[in-house]
């Protein structure tokens, strides 16, 4: 799922996904509403944020 909305992706308790670079632009943008976290795994990288609120 594709979700570029961010009015939408806000209705998200969690969020979970793999990034594949420009992640320091996004996630600026999440740390508004969410926690997030970076974990390093098998050359990729995942992210999961938990909403503030």
């Amino acid at each position: 799922m594709i979700l570029n909305d961010y009015k939408n992706v806000k209705l998200f308790r969690e969020l979970i996904f793999e990034v594949h670079g420009h992640e320091k632009e996004l996630l600026s943008k999440l740390s508004v509403d969410y926690r997030c976290s970076i974990y390093e795994k098998h050359g990729g990288k995942l992210v999961r944020c938990i909403r503030l609120w």
